[in-house]
């Protein structure tokens, strides 16, 4: 992936300036945040200050009803107000017919502080960066609005966003954004789209937060309302690029398709995310990782779907789903899961190459419950081992598995009753298939244990 340096020296210069056994793979305070649920630290960025003396900056831009007032190397054309040096400009009042556009050499760095900004562009984006590196700092309370449509150039789909950057885009500051995208997306750069703290709130047509290259959000909370995905990138082009890191941030999300979807790999290690989709709450082409946060999901599909590997060494999940987890290789160290499925709880899917499907269970809590009919708890393509953790599952059939099935440590109550073995069969479920009661209220009694639950309920494998 490529560095960051250009963009985030920008921050820096402003701050100084201003004053994760079994499956083989083939906030701006100057203080730190502890993400309860990840167990984690964060060190948030030093707060920037920004002078009061409008002298110190390259450039100003006042906006009212009357056009755009500039100052410095700021320029105006009508209530356009163009910007097409480095430095660092404060940008300030109200339009419901104005725009910004930056337009610099690709690797000058460019600082917008917006401070109690409100602007409505009539045609295109609010903010326009053309080219050159835009960080945006957040001071008071500010709104962005784009059109509903966009006169574009012949045989162009671009810009599509109320804020567009071509090249690296960050944001940083202790105000909030609103941002309104009535044509496409709200938040996107074309290269890499850092959030490092702020208040965001983005309501789009079409995805709400998008960086081509990648997405990286380190702090902030976020309430995001998008007409497909919440937060995206979408580079194909190059396996180093498509990713969506989080690190930290209250994230809430509705949206309409992928609450995260990525091309490549999402790593998230805190935060508190709280997501409803249409389709799958996390998403990705290839691989998931996550080590700490706290999720509560409800999803009109799977809530964290990995073409190939999901592994999870940490956070609390809160899942209500058509499937939960899904992936080819599933690999669960640590957790808490909450999970109510309508079909599978967890499920590793057909092969990834040479990879085998399979789940392996090494630690954990797990209270696991999956609606009756063709539903399994744990369902694998290809191997099952549970190898620590405490499981209380909930369900007709625990588990299903094409391959090899072990349990070698932990706990697994299967509808009130302890178990020693893993079996590949339709179980004892909600109704007392093969004699077993339904699922006890509290914790199973340590005194029921049975080898092979539900035996002679369901003879046979069930795959």
């Amino acid at each position: 992936m490529k560095k960051k340096k250009t963009i985030f020296g920008a921050v820096v210069l402003i701050a100084l300036a201003l004053t994760v056994s079994g499956c083989s793979l083939s906030g701006l305070q100057g203080q730190t945040s502890t993400d309860t649920a990840a167990g984690t630290t964060i060190a948030e960025s030093p707060a920037p200050s920004v002078p009061t003396d409008s002298n110190d900056y390259a450039g100003t831009v006042t906006f009212s009803s009357s056009g755009a007032e500039t100052g410095g190397l700021a320029s105006a054309e009508g209530s356009t107000a163009v910007i097409q040096s480095a430095g660092t400009y404060l940008i300030t009042g109200s339009s419901d017919s104005g725009q910004i556009i930056v337009d610099t050499d690709k690797d000058s760095s460019v600082t917008l502080v917006l401070s109690d900004l409100d602007l409505t562009s009539a045609d295109g984006p609010a903010v326009w960066a053309k080219s050159g590196q835009l960080t945006i700092v957040l001071v008071g309370s500010n709104s962005l609005t784009d059109s509903a449509t966009y006169t574009l150039e012949e045989g162009s789909d671009e810009p599509d966003a109320c804020i567009y950057s071509k090249d690296d885009l960050a944001v940083i500051g202790s105000g909030s954004l609103e941002v309104t995208a009535n044509y496409r997306i709200g938040i996107e750069s074309k290269d890499d789209l850092t959030i490092e703290s702020g208040t965001v709130t983005v309501i789009s047509a079409d995805d709400a937060i998008r960086g081509h290259d990648s997405v990286t959000i380190q702090n902030g909370t976020f309430d995001l309302d998008a007409g497909a995905d919440a937060i995206k990138s979408n580079n194909d082009s190059d396996t180093d690029k498509g990713t969506v890191t989080i690190l930290g941030g209250n994230i809430a999300v509705n949206c309409s398709d992928d609450g995260i979807d990525a091309v490549n790999d999402i790593t998230i290690t805190g935060g508190v995310l709280t997501i409803s989709s249409s389709d799958d709450a996390v998403h990705t082409d290839t691989s998931v990782s996550v080590s700490g946060g706290s999720f509560s999901i409800v999803s009109g599909d799977d809530a964290v779907h990995a073409e190939y590997e999901l592994t999870v060494t940490g956070g609390e999940f809160d899942i209500t789903a058509h499937e939960a987890l899904e992936a080819c290789i599933i690999t669960i160290d640590d957790g808490s899961f909450t999970i109510n499925a309508s079909d599978d709880a967890i499920n590793a899917t057909s092969s990834w190459g040479s990879a085998v499907p399979c789940i392996e269970i090494n630690g954990g809590e797990f209270d696991i419950t999956v609606a009756q009919g063709d539903t399994d708890a744990l369902d694998s393509n290809g191997n099952l081992y549970i190898n620590g953790g405490t499981l209380n599952i909930s369900a007709s059939s625990p588990f299903d598995y094409d391959g090899e099935g072990k349990l070698n440590g932990g706990t697994v109550y299967v509808n009130g009753t302890q178990v020693t073995q893993l079996t590949s069969q339709m179980m004892g479920g909600f109704g007392g298939f093969g004699g077993m009661s339904g699922p006890a209220e509290g914790e199973p009694p340590e005194s029921q244990q049975s080898t092979i639950p539900g035996q002679g309920g369901f003879p046979g494998g069930r795959h």
